[in-house]
């Protein structure tokens, strides 16, 4: 810790506090879209206790929803406002990670090969894929005003200035979380912001997928993975 220079370790700091700021705006884009209103200290309190047991607990949605559960329905919201809340959140978080994983697979096309063991076509067909689907879902937004119905089934569709506001949430709340490790890092690293990012938020889906606490162990082994991808490539 001494060997890191002090201007980096406020950097690292105010990226923590603007990744958490980006955190409350989750459930504030969730509660205009559910149509309640809550006050900003308020809801910025419920969300962070959320996210910090949901993420470091596992299985966000559940454990994360249930502490929203809990706060929001002391505040009069109903159970659907509430799912609903939750349901938007997961869903901002996904269309962030798509849109900047899409973005870094293409940009760092032989690095990602070189860390998933995955030929360079398909890695820019996943990145297409997902980038595809961030636009094909603000495109939505912008096109059709009714909700989406599927048997009994009533999806409302966001209005675009929510779809919008969730993808730029999320990208700053996953580069804030980035950027806090990145400005920490010795000059040996030798790895670009860019390439970071992208092995970063390979490291977070990993995490996810395995269910594991709080990705320990996993989030980890991706980025040594990466590390050693990079240097052999230097």
């Amino acid at each position: 810790m001494r060997a890191i220079p002090a201007s980096r370790l406020l950097g690292a700091v105010l990226l923590t506090c603007a990744g958490y700021g980006c955190l409350t705006l989750y459930d504030a884009l969730g509660l205009r879209f559910a149509g309640a209103r809550v006050a900003y200290p308020r809801l910025a309190l419920i969300s962070f206790m959320s996210y910090a047991i949901g993420h470091n607990v596992g299985l966000n949605p559940l454990t994360g929803g249930a502490v929203r559960y809990r706060a929001y329905s002391a505040l009069g919201l109903s159970a659907k406002q509430i799912a609903t809340v939750v349901a938007l959140g997961t869903l901002t978080f996904s269309l962030g990670a798509a849109a900047l994983l899409g973005v870094s697979l293409l940009w760092e096309i032989g690095l990602a090969g070189s860390v998933l063991h995955l030929h360079r076509s398909l890695i820019a067909f996943a990145g297409c894929a997902l980038l595809a689907v961030v636009i094909a879902y603000l495109l939505l937004a912008c096109k059709r005003h009714e909700p989406l119905r599927w048997r009994k089934i009533v999806i409302p569709v966001p209005r675009p200035s929510i779809a919008f506001s969730q993808v730029a949430v999320a990208c700053g709340d996953l580069l804030c979380a980035a950027g806090v490790l990145y400005v920490l890092l010795p000059p040996q690293a030798a790895i670009g912001f860019a390439a970071f990012a992208g092995l970063f938020l390979i490291a977070i889906a990993a995490g996810i997928i395995s269910n594991v606490p709080g990705g320990v162990g996993v989030f980890e082994s991706v980025l040594q993975i990466g590390r050693a991808s990079c240097r052999e490539r230097v």
